[in-house]
């Protein structure tokens, strides 16, 4: 007989808001993924992004909010991200914002609001990331600010 979990997804939403650091974030997160979350919402106070997150293989929906990218993020896989939302997060790096947009290969819907790069860096034309799926955007907001 066949685990239920092992083809069932979770069609449940885990909502993440975090006002003072807790190092169980980790274990929420790491649960959640381990349970197979489709949506999957974060606030954590401009903290760092939990590393379990990047390479989900069920989310569909993901909304960071108030996050910091600042780790090294050497691979970012979200093969099922269809929509991924980003209100005022941080990232140290300009690579790492082109690394979470380039990781999401079938996704048809983005938002974005107040984004800020650290480093100040200029983007070349073979750095382009092309989005065939995209159906939506809504960038709003300071669009990327370098800080």
């Amino acid at each position: 007989m066949k685990n239920p979990t092992d083809e069932t997804l979770a069609i449940f939403s885990f909502n993440i808001t975090c006002m003072f650091y807790n190092s169980n974030i980790e274990k929420f997160v790491s649960t959640a993924i381990k349970l197979r979350v489709q949506n999957l919402t974060i606030d954590l106070s401009h903290r760092d992004l939990p590393q379990i997150l990047i390479r989900s293989k069920t989310l569909v929906f993901l909304k960071l909010k108030k996050i910091t990218l600042k780790k090294n993020l050497s691979s970012i896989y979200l093969p099922s991200l269809k929509a991924l939302h980003m209100e005022s997060v941080t990232f140290s790096e300009y690579k790492y914002l082109t690394k979470i947009l380039s990781g999401c290969p079938v996704m048809e819907e983005l938002e974005t609001k107040d984004l800020m790069v650290e480093k100040n860096y200029r983007v070349s034309m073979g750095e382009a990331i092309y989005f065939s799926n995209l159906v939506r955007a809504n960038i709003s907001g300071e669009h990327i600010l370098y800080a």
